[in-house]
């Protein structure tokens, strides 16, 4: 990409992206990589635990270059993937992944500084929101005995962290709707994403709660809302059931947007009978979760079932003791602690800033490589660029080469506009004043300027017949060309966008075929065009063949000729794709690059003289000249002005689309995110207990 068009992306990144670029500014003002101030040390923190700093928040304290970094990597991504849709190589929304994460998860929150988001999330009378009224100590969210009653995704936050603006940049995808009641997240809103935002004054002044709908639910609007808002979140609780334990689709949510995020996870098993809690049920139901999902839990809570204690927000949560890291192979023996503890207070004993470093290098890990796949990361994006990029570079490649060859008929022009060309030249370049003046003379005494004479009206009448025949070709040479086209666009076709491949459909031809015989018509003139040919061609044969020039000397021997029909010239589809001048279809010499000819002179007592003297070959090749020259002047034009109107999408996004896997901001991203990988791959992040 040129310095050019990548100076009038920026200023159109300017606009779009304004917005991220004034947070990125913001987040980068603030944060003190070096002693990790962000989330701020214990004395800051009302509840820090003594816990030490984990793998992560380390990691980050050794790379305080790392906001620099991630500007360029995203600064370079915008770039390019405007200029990769420009050109269009075009991608879905799920292979953007990244980008979201990149700007809404790991970039935004930078600017959060003490704060962590915690949602709940379960599936349909998992109790989420029983739980969810626990965490904020009142009722903010419906709770219904009807199964999937919560439709909107609830937000509570402290006083300490009541900022519009942030919180509308952190969920960049909902809509923010102030003071809604708690019956407001039981209504229905269709897709509208809305996102209720309520203050509550007990919960801890560094944390936001959400509550969202149900993850397992039929409804996809809102099971949209439910994984837009958690995968912005920084951790989540996970409520399972005994009958949602080993529930797919519940499993499913809980992988994509914490599993393979790296998200930290609170599991929560509600709602569990005295019976089952001595039998030691939940330890299996706590093993088949983790097996399923791929998670190892931070902390696991065993609620037992009570409906009043539920609805009065008092339920009793009993942390499990045991090796956690074994659950997820479906092993180890766990037991849960004697006395029960308030899931609301144990919030304000959990180190912030462990837990925020674990979740924000989760989605940065998530963003460059995925989870268990790669779909929407960076890496399977520029792994696209590269491909489709590759593919436009072979389809140039083929289409400079001209493999593609194919055969024209064009008409033979009249012997009129043959004999026009000869004498024009003859008259102007040999015939001396003297001969010129007489002939003027001549013509005035035989009053030919008082009319047409019927030798020239014969001459007219055989020219617009020629044009109506040359206009007849064009339907060919429009059909061939695109048939030559097909089998090397075919692998780009794909990839084109939409604009652009519309331009090779068949309705496309057909409006083609009408304006470029209009154009024809309008600036085509034959004679014109023949008479340049034999200015250009006859000096040569003249200066190689004496005996041209004394049959011209003996008289104007051109009246009697007659061409054969049609010339066939064979050509490439290389023209219309470089500069004429560096790759014509075929030169006005007749034997050159990508043609051959096939057509003839006859006549009478003319070829007879010109036969005598130069042999049959020779002077039929005076005239099969001309006419192969006439006939790729007009090849060449036809294909210049297809190049220039009709293809000139489909080529300009063929050369940029080849391109852009060389670009400047290609390169610098894929080094950013090499050096981002190599970085988070130094030291292995590992999980603590809060």
């Amino acid at each position: 990409m040129d310095d050019q068009t990548g100076g009038a992306i920026v200023k159109r990144l300017g606009v779009l992206f304004g917005g991220f670029f004034f947070t990125l500014y913001s987040a980068s003002a603030h944060w003190d990589w070096s002693s990790f101030s962000l989330f701020g040390t214990k004395a800051e923190t009302s509840h820090s635990s003594d816990e030490a700093p984990n793998a992560d928040v380390q990691r980050l304290q050794n790379f305080p270059a790392l906001v620099e970094e991630l500007e360029s990597l995203q600064a370079n991504l915008l770039l390019l993937h405007a200029f990769a849709q420009q050109t269009g190589l075009h991608v879905t929304p799920a292979q953007m992944l990244w980008k979201e994460l990149l700007e809404s998860k790991v970039l935004r929150q930078l600017r959060l500084r003490q704060a962590l988001t915690i949602v709940v999330a379960g599936g349909t009378k998992s109790g989420k929101s029983t739980v969810f009224n626990h965490l904020a100590t009142r009722r903010l969210s419906e709770t219904s005995h009807i199964a999937a009653a919560t439709k909107q995704a609830v937000l509570t936050v402290p006083d300490a962290l009541y900022d519009l603006e942030l919180i509308r940049s952190l969920f960049a995808e909902m809509q923010v709707v102030e003071n809604a009641d708690a019956h407001a997240a039981t209504e229905d809103s269709g897709k509208t994403h809305k996102l209720l935002l309520r203050r509550a004054k007990n919960i801890p002044k560094d944390m936001m709660l959400v509550d969202i709908p149900d993850v397992d639910s039929e409804n996809r609007d809102n099971w949209e809302k439910a994984y837009r808002t958690a995968r912005a979140s920084d951790v989540v609780i996970a409520m399972i059931t005994p009958e949602k334990h080993g529930d797919e689709a519940t499993n499913a949510f809980f992988r994509s947007v914490a599993a393979e995020a790296g998200k930290p996870i609170v599991l929560v098993i509600n709602k569990v009978h005295e019976q089952q809690l001595q039998r030691g049920q939940w330890q299996d139901w706590l093993k088949v979760f983790c097996k399923s999902t791929g998670i190892t839990p931070q902390r696991v809570y065993v609620v037992p079932f009570d409906m009043d204690a539920a609805e009065a927000g008092k339920q009793a949560f009993f942390q499990v003791e045991g090796n956690l890291a074994l659950a997820v192979k479906g092993e180890g023996s766990f037991t849960i602690s004697k006395t029960p503890s308030s899931l609301h207070s144990d919030l304000q004993e959990f180190n912030i800033s462990n837990l925020k470093a674990q979740s924000m290098l989760g989605s940065l890990r998530q963003a460059l490589h995925g989870g268990n796949q790669t779909e929407g990361s960076l890496e399977e994006y520029l792994n696209l660029i590269r491909k489709r990029s590759a593919v436009y570079q072979q389809t140039l490649s083929s289409i400079r080469e001209g493999a593609q060859t194919f055969s024209v008929e064009w008409p033979t022009p009249p012997p009129a506009i043959l004999r026009h060309a000869v004498m024009e030249w003859w008259h102007e370049k040999h015939r001396s004043d003297l001969t010129k003046a007489a002939m003027r003379l001549t013509s005035l005494v035989g009053l030919e300027w008082l009319g047409k004479t019927q030798a020239k009206l014969r001459a007219e009448n055989a020219i617009l017949a020629y044009n109506r025949d040359q206009l007849m070709a064009i339907d060919q040479v429009i059909a061939q060309t695109f048939n030559a086209l097909s089998p090397v666009l075919s692998d780009s076709m794909n990839y084109l966008s939409p604009e652009a491949a519309q331009t090779l459909s068949p309705l496309a031809q057909g409006r083609l075929v009408a304006e470029l015989k209009k154009a024809y018509a309008e600036e085509r003139r034959p004679v014109e065009d023949f008479d340049s040919v034999a200015a250009e061609q006859l000096p040569l044969w003249a200066e190689k063949n004496p005996w041209l020039m004394t049959m011209l000397q003996a008289g104007d021997i051109t009246a009697e000729v007659v061409l054969r029909p049609a010339v066939t010239v064979a050509s490439t589809i290389a023209g219309m794709f470089l500069p004429a001048n560096l790759a014509p279809i075929a030169s006005s010499g007749g034997a050159s690059i990508g043609s051959s000819v096939a057509g003839g002179v006859v006549g009478s007592k003319t070829m007879g003289i010109l036969n005598e003297k130069a042999g049959e070959e020779t002077s039929q090749r005076v005239f099969t000249d001309l006419t192969i020259g006439y006939a790729t002047l007009q090849l060449n034009w036809i294909n210049q002005w297809m190049a220039n109107h009709h293809l000139a999408k489909v080529l300009a996004e063929l050369e940029a689309g080849a391109a852009i896997a060389n670009s400047n901001e290609f390169r610098t991203a894929e080094s950013c995110a090499a050096r981002l990988t190599a970085w988070l791959e130094q030291t292995p992040s590992v999980p603590t207990t809060p």
